[in-house]
């Protein structure tokens, strides 16, 4: 974790950064209509490629977290795609996209960050919340459709991991949603 006073930047950008903090913090942010995807078209382009267990353990330098004891054990998976650094058909993350009832479409990212060549820095200021004790980052953003945007957040053990809802329902509703879920996660 980094103070933004001593992030290796431009005082410009931190200043920029200094406001997008300040603007997230008094709660959910508007942002212009169709900067967030409708639920049709988020789920269009999403993959819908599936892989099981057994495969995403020989591509991933760490099993996937399980999420079985979550909402999301139970919601619709729509796919997954590898994220973070790529090599061949290994990466060192993943994200996994699902359809829950009532908030959206959720994706949930987790990234190896001890993996060679990787390195996760946050900027201290911007942690609002925290999962597990572990401090965290939720960001809530809605538009002038009734459409939301909601991203927590966070590191612990090995990883790092960003849940995202969008969808037409309640940001507040969202924030519950995946404070539950993340604490939840037991890696």
């Amino acid at each position: 974790m980094v103070a933004l006073a001593e992030l290796d930047a431009p005082e410009a950008v931190k200043q920029q950064l200094r406001r997008q903090i300040e603007r997230s913090r008094a709660g959910p942010v508007r942002v212009p209509d169709g900067t967030i995807p409708s639920p049709a078209g988020l789920f269009a382009s999403l993959p819908k490629t599936k892989r099981s267990d057994a495969v995403l353990r020989q591509r991933l330098p760490s099993p996937p977290t399980n999420l079985l004891g979550t909402v999301l054990g139970v919601a619709e998976v729509i796919g997954m795609e590898p994220s973070g650094a790529l090599e061949g058909v290994k990466s060192t993350g993943l994200t996994r996209f699902y359809r829950l009832s009532d908030v959206g479409i959720v994706a949930f990212n987790e990234e190896n960050f001890r993996a060679p060549g990787t390195l996760i820095e946050v900027i201290a200021e911007a942690q609002n919340t925290a999962v597990n004790g572990s401090p965290a980052q939720l960001e809530m953003n809605v538009d002038g459709q009734g459409r939301g945007s909601v991203v927590l957040s966070w590191a612990a053990g090995d990883k790092a991991y960003t849940l995202t809802a969008t969808g037409d329902s309640d940001v507040e509703r969202k924030a519950r949603v995946l404070q539950d879920i993340a604490a939840a996660i037991n890696d």
